[in-house]
């Protein structure tokens, strides 16, 4: 298993992390769970709709057939054969109504809920996460449901209508999770796999997802020649070259985001932590037991309680690893990151996977030497400059980075160095190729801002 992960870092060699920083002027706040108590106790008790969509815990969704169970009213979103990829044509984001329709908690939790209990006995549970997030920019948040994180399983969006019943919104993205860009509101549904690269750009309009753009692309292995053959693109349908599928992608796709769909384990406590108020150490205690008894025997979770953002209350960081007899618990590789707001709040997640045409198709011809054993994680942080990263150590390095607001994370600068299978080393910023004495200033720029270590505990059952 911990075999599994070292393959899976090397295929994300120069994955996700696009921008640097964020600007919290076009964050969107996480409308999730930012009621007041005063403002939960005023929800209002419309009935909730009892033909609402349900979620079947086997539901794959593939990016080329698309199956899920809808309400009578419900239309499947369409493609426009006539969307243009032209960004400027793009009207940036207006400001978040600021009215938020509180009876979506008594909706989503009731909905979760009911999953919940109809496969309390299955081991499908555990596979099964939600995320709650304002991807429509109303103010009031969407639920995202991940029924697992196998290559065919995407993210189901349902939205709260005018009579406060949940329906049903569209699917998005693969291996459980969607990346949302909150300097658009535009969802970035992506899948790769077997040489192949797809994704579609879509946003919310009239409670039902619209595609605004998609790129595809394909790079078929030459196994007499034992080679790549050259790619072959298309954008919305049409035929393209190479450099015009890399523009259009940095355009279209090259945007700050946060991963959606797997935030929460969906679980009856978990649920509770999130809709309805308690306190911070009951909120944590409640996902921190449940992320453990979710886990298999060989998954060990950890966790750290540090207040990032200065406002007196810790926040809560969680990591795994795979651990097998004989093998010393060491920090896990990603990190989740918990806050407390009148419910349980999640900031996102550190580092993040996220592919790239450079990252999907170059690092197919890199010949990189995996002979130095199991990565080594370290993880920091810098308060003053609310930065937070991962070291990762092997026989390569990376480094990732990522700046957070007070309401989630968004990706940073990664910085990586591979040792090839020739004895050479490549050096990269970003997925820009640059030479070792560049990379070594920008390595020790980057030690220069002070990062001080998080320390872990084990999670333990009960």
């Amino acid at each position: 298993m911990r075999k599994k992960i070292t393959i899976a870092l090397a295929a994300a060699v120069l994955a996700e992390l696009i921008l640097t920083g964020c600007t919290s002027g076009n964050t969107p706040s996480d409308t999730g769970t930012a009621a007041s108590s005063s403002d939960t106790s005023a929800v209002t008790e419309a009935p909730v709709s009892e033909t609402t969509t349900e979620t079947s815990p086997e539901t794959t969704v593939s990016q080329t057939e698309t199956t899920t169970e809808t309400t009578p009213t419900e239309t499947e979103p369409e493609t426009s054969e006539e969307a243009t990829v032209s960004q400027t044509e793009t009207t940036a984001a207006e400001p978040f109504d600021p009215t938020v329709d509180e009876r979506y908690k008594k909706a989503y939790s009731a909905k979760l809920a009911k999953m919940a209990d109809e496969n309390k006995d299955k081991d499908e549970l555990s596979q099964m996460w939600f995320s709650v997030y304002d991807i429509g920019g109303n103010g009031t948040p969407e639920l995202m449901i991940s029924t697992g994180e196998f290559h065919a399983a995407a993210v189901e969006i349902y939205s709260l209508d005018k009579n406060g019943n949940v329906v049903f919104t569209g699917v998005a993205g693969s291996t459980g999770e969607l990346y949302y860009f909150p300097e658009t509101r535009q969802i970035n549904s992506m899948y790769g796999g077997m040489g192949g690269l797809y994704n579609e750009l879509y946003e919310i309009k009239d409670g039902k997802l619209e595609s605004i753009c998609s790129l595809t692309a394909y790079n078929e292995y030459d196994g007499i020649n034992g080679k790549y053959t050259e790619i072959e693109a298309s954008m919305n349908g049409s035929p393209c070259t190479k450099e015009e599928y890399y523009a259009a992608f940095d355009e279209w796709f090259g945007k700050q985001y946060i991963t959606l769909g797997r935030s929460y384990p969906l679980y009856p406590e978990v649920i509770e932590a999130v809709f309805e108020p308690s306190d911070p150490q009951t909120a944590y205690d409640r996902i921190c037991t449940c992320l453990a008894e979710s886990s298999d025997d060989h998954v060990v979770y950890s966790k750290c309680l540090t207040d990032l953002n200065g406002d007196g209350v810790d926040e809560l960081i969680t990591t795994y690893d795979y651990v097998f007899d004989g093998e010393d618990i060491e920090t896990g590789y990603s990190l989740m990151i918990y806050t407390y707001r009148d419910g349980l709040v999640c900031m996102g997640q550190m580092p993040q996977y996220y592919e790239t045409p450079a990252s999907y198709y170059d690092m197919m011809d890199m010949d990189i030497s995996y002979e130095g054993g199991e990565p080594v994680y370290r993880h920091a942080v810098n308060r003053e400059k609310r930065k937070i990263c991962t070291f990762c150590r092997s026989s390569y390095d990376e480094i990732y980075t990522a700046e957070y607001t007070d309401d989630l994370v968004l990706p940073g600068s990664k910085y990586s160095s591979y040792k090839m299978n020739d004895g050479t080393y490549e050096h990269y910023s970003d997925t820009t190729e640059v030479d070792e004495f560049e990379y070594d200033t920008l390595v020790q720029g980057f030690y220069a801002d002070e990062y001080e270590d998080l320390e872990f505990e084990v999670i333990a059952l009960g």
